[in-house]
């Protein structure tokens, strides 16, 4: 062949490399954002929801029972628990009216759901009382109400059914009760456009259920334990309640962001697959131009698997140059970003793309690139092994 052919084959060959290089650089680069993103869902929802939640088999609440908080306390050290009541009420403040999910929280509440890290405005409200009738808004409610924290003036009246007679069609059967809105918190919008936390004792006479709750929210500082602890407080009371941890709670949301990020792996591998095709052709060409020189091979004593392998380690070298330059690059570039965050997202919660680099995504990319590889360097290989002298 012409100098011209061999120019163009290490030209093919060089395209591979860099093809492998891009592709895990991509793999590498996406499936970090991925996770940057799940983390930063779950980090919202991990506050805001509790480790393991006790709530009643059968109805909405379910009496207060001091064994449940003094076993917790007692035997879980790193751990802490707060009853809550939660139901739907209407919501008006001025002209704008709103649907509105009312939780009644304790004063521990605060500080496990973290909700001086998610303020965003106002101040957080003392849950210590009925006669306290401060609350904290969502970011969504407080949009929806058009409410004014900082307004002194500012009450939202807070409109739920009576027990006793649940029909909305005569004001007599509506428990009307006020709120003055004090703080603004943000987790995720399916939180922010839902919730407003009041205290428990103005819950509990709001909604008619002295005595009784929703749920008991347990917290723990280790999530290396959720699974511990789910199990020994189900062994203690699962006869009686009906006890789940964070993820029963948010299955869909977990199964969701992990079928897409398979997804998404598998869309990668594919487009190294046809890269690999580009590797797997560079090398054909490579075999028929050298058909001259492996007969000289050949004929002097070269046995043919050494032919074979010579071929099969030129694609293995190309496939892994590729892979580890692509690697390297694709956590300096995860790296930078998560320092300096210099690809920023406008008008979303964070200032710039999230990411984290997950080592065990880090580690499949890598097999996963070397592997294709592989494969695409075994057909030029046995070809060049059939050459005759």
């Amino acid at each position: 062949m012409s100098k011209k052919s061999t120019q163009a084959i290490n030209i093919i060959a060089g395209i591979s490399l860099v093809g492998f290089a891009i592709g895990v650089f991509a793999m590498i680069v996406v499936l970090s954002t991925m996770n940057g993103f799940e983390k930063l869902v779950f980090g919202m929802y991990n506050d805001f929801n509790p480790a393991v939640r006790i709530m009643p088999k059968i109805g909405k609440v379910m009496p207060i029972n001091p064994k449940v908080e003094a076993y917790i306390k007692e035997n879980f050290k790193n751990a802490s628990i707060s009853a809550t009541l939660e139901d739907n009420a209407s919501c008006e403040y001025g002209n704008f009216q709103y649907i509105c999910r009312i939780k009644g929280v304790e004063q521990s509440y605060a500080e496990q759901a973290n909700l001086q890290k998610h303020l965003i405005n106002g101040e957080i409200p003392s849950f210590t009382s009925a006669d306290s009738n401060t609350s904290m808004l969502g970011q969504g409610v407080d949009y929806k109400l058009a409410a004014l924290v900082t307004d002194p003036n500012c009450y939202i009246k807070i409109n739920a059914p009576k027990r006793i007679s649940p029909s909305i069609d005569n004001q007599d059967d509506i428990h009307i009760s006020y709120t003055k809105p004090i703080g603004v918190f943000s987790y995720d919008d399916a939180i922010n456009n839902k919730y407003i936390l009041v205290s428990l004792p103005f819950a509990q006479q709001l909604f008619e259920r002295t005595g009784e709750i929703s749920s008991y929210e347990i917290y723990i500082n280790d999530n290396k334990h959720i699974e511990k602890y789910y199990q020994l407080i189900k062994n203690k009371f699962g006869n009686q309640y009906e006890i789940k941890t964070r993820y029963m709670l948010n299955e869909s949301l977990y199964r969701m962001f992990k079928t897409e990020k398979w997804f998404t792996f598998a869309i990668l591998s594919f487009v190294l697959i046809i890269v690999s095709f580009n590797l797997m052709g560079s090398l054909t060409l490579l075999v028929i131009e050298k058909k001259g020189d492996i007969k000289i091979m050949k004929s002097m004593g070269m046995t043919t698997t050494q032919v074979r392998n010579i071929f099969f380690l030129e694609g293995i070298i190309i496939s892994f140059f590729g892979t580890i330059i692509g690697l390297l690059l694709g956590l300096t570039f995860c790296a930078l970003q998560i320092k300096y965050g210099f690809i920023s997202i406008s008008g979303a919660i964070v200032d710039s793309y999230p990411m984290y680099i997950n080592y065990s995504d880090v580690a499949l990319s890598l097999i996963t690139a070397l592997i294709i590889g592989v494969f695409a360097a075994i057909y030029p290989a046995k070809k060049a092994s059939k050459v005759n002298v």
